[in-house]
């Protein structure tokens, strides 16, 4: 009987709370939320400064792999990402080409891997290579695709 008695003590409790809850709830209350527009841009700074990321990959030791356009001649050039506002999801990628910014592209192909590409202003293609610490080129290549993101690895 004790036992019962506390059973419905408890049960009589939780519907209580759960009423209480729901009381609480359904309250047509407007939360108060005042935002000041100026403070926002006060603590952001103002304008972001642009900023220059070394583009790189890695083998399966681990080891850091320099990114470069090389061209006919055998010239390397740099390819960095540039960071333009405050989000880092998405970057341009270029390559810095004798004082020109040139744009690093994924060419369309029939092979299996999709070919990663440094595009000049008069059409000059530069290749996009991965270096190896004793010198070793290795291609930049787009390997997969999801929805509109093609995902690059060196092979």
């Amino acid at each position: 009987m004790k036992r019962t008695v506390t059973f419905f003590s408890v049960i009589g409790l939780v519907m209580m709370m759960m009423l209480f809850l729901i009381l609480i709830g359904c309250q047509k209350k407007q939360p108060q939320v005042n935002i000041n527009q100026d403070a926002i841009e006060e603590a952001g700074g103002g304008e972001f400064e642009t900023v220059y990321w070394y583009v790189k990959a890695f083998n399966p030791q681990g080891q850091l792999l320099n990114v470069m356009a090389v061209d006919e001649g055998g010239h390397t050039y740099e390819v960095k990402a540039i960071q333009d506002s405050d989000q880092t999801s998405v970057m341009d990628v270029k390559a810095f080409v004798n004082n020109k910014i040139l744009p690093v592209k994924v060419l369309v192909s029939l092979d299996k891997y999709l070919p990663v590409k440094a595009i000049d202003e008069d059409g000059t293609i530069l290749d996009v290579k991965a270096f190896t610490a004793d010198g070793q080129k290795l291609d930049v290549k787009g390997t997969r695709q999801s929805g509109n993101i093609i995902h690059l690895n060196v092979v």
